[in-house]
């Protein structure tokens, strides 16, 4: 799980100079040829989210490749944390509109 928590954290850090440099070190890991890309995208946290919660929480610029690539690679948008919460959920609590937007059209797709 100390892959997921890396992930995770990749996915949530706000740091603007990183904000470009993450999604190519996310899709690098995605893509490795030796990653278990199913485990990583889809192992819970001690809370029981996934990256596609972590994912759901934040909203800046580039979210649209970032669900887009999770997509791509298996992630579970129906998951549900120990808190009884999918990823739209949280979107929603955290009023992360356009989050919740593209989850919904992740599901649909």
């Amino acid at each position: 799980s100390s892959i997921t928590g890396q992930v995770n954290r990749v996915c949530t850090d706000m740091s603007a100079e990183f904000r470009a440099q993450r999604m190519e070190v996310i899709q690098k890991i995605l893509e490795h040829p030796r990653a278990d890309t199913i485990h990583l995208i889809s192992h819970p946290d001690k809370g029981g989210r996934t990256v596609a919660h972590y994912a759901a929480i934040r909203e800046e610029d580039g979210d649209d490749v970032l669900f887009k690539l999770l997509k791509k690679h298996g992630a579970n948008f129906e998951a549900i944390d120990h808190g009884g919460n999918k990823p739209a959920t949280l979107a929603a609590k955290a009023g992360r509109k356009k989050s919740k937007e593209l989850l919904e059209e992740a599901l649909v797709k």
